[in-house]
């Protein structure tokens, strides 16, 4: 009788963790998508994953990495893309990249693609006209060389119909990108968390957003998380491809 009351009491503490764990990640995941959400409701429309035909012999996610390059971790993450045979698009902030031209070097010559995510992580929606400008054309200077410099992602992912106008016209024509596959991995610390869904949840034609920083070990997390996911997507039939490769084969959707 103690013993199964015992049980009874693990089992139902277990479940009040688990049902309050969810509810309180996906109030968070909800606040904080809601700085997305906002743009695109008005009008200002980013790319968030791809349309793939189904007669592909196999299924495609663009896979990105944000805020790098960083010391720490760059190198590391290199390698566990190349041991699944994986590409990125390596979104980076033109304040870290200035001071690591080699690290740019490495993940060119790796087979990964250079994209803008302005020259720090200010979100760029408070930005003004002559920052927002000003901040894109700095990181572009610093990447161009590099590759065609073709995406931007907002820092934060929070911009408006300013930093939009300003990505989407000359001298930049950039494509404006966020993403379906977004775990909150710059904020929640536990790995299983992103291991699990990335894993699981993956979509023909879907963006994966994960971030490259030695702050909160957001680098190592990163690190971590790809070498448990990427193979468990090339088991479900993914090639995991940078947005370059994706728009090859599929057609980018905004939303």
């Amino acid at each position: 009788m103690i013993r199964q009351l015992l049980c009874r009491l693990v089992v139902s503490n277990t479940l009040r963790v688990c049902v309050f764990t969810y509810i309180v990640i996906n109030t968070i995941s909800c606040a904080h998508l809601s700085r997305w959400i906002g743009p695109l409701i008005k009008g200002e429309p980013a790319i968030f994953n791809a349309s793939c035909p189904a007669q592909l012999e196999k299924k495609y996610a663009a896979l990105t990495i944000d805020d790098g390059p960083s010391d720490e971790h760059m190198r590391n993450i290199l390698k566990v893309l190349a041991e699944n045979q994986a590409t990125a698009t390596f979104f980076v902030t033109g304040a870290e990249a200035e001071k690591r031209r080699a690290l740019l070097i490495d993940i060119v010559n790796a087979g990964h693609e250079l994209a803008n995510h302005t020259y720090t992580d200010i979100a760029s929606k408070k930005l003004s006209v002559e920052e927002a400008r000003a901040s894109l054309a700095q990181t572009h200077a610093l990447i161009e060389d590099f590759n065609p410099v073709r995406y931007v992602r907002p820092a934060k992912g929070s911009y408006g119909k300013v930093f939009a106008d300003i990505a989407g016209s000359e001298p930049f024509n950039y494509e404006l990108v966020l993403g379906d596959m977004y775990t909150l991995d710059h904020l929640i610390e536990w790995s299983a968390w992103h291991n699990f869904l990335i894993s699981r949840s993956t979509l023909n034609g879907s963006v994966i957003i994960l971030h490259d920083s030695a702050d909160r070990r957001r680098g190592e997390r990163t690190t971590k998380v790809l070498s448990y996911v990427l193979p468990k997507l090339k088991r479900r039939g993914f090639e995991i491809v940078s947005l370059n490769a994706l728009a090859e084969v599929c057609e980018l959707r905004k939303r």
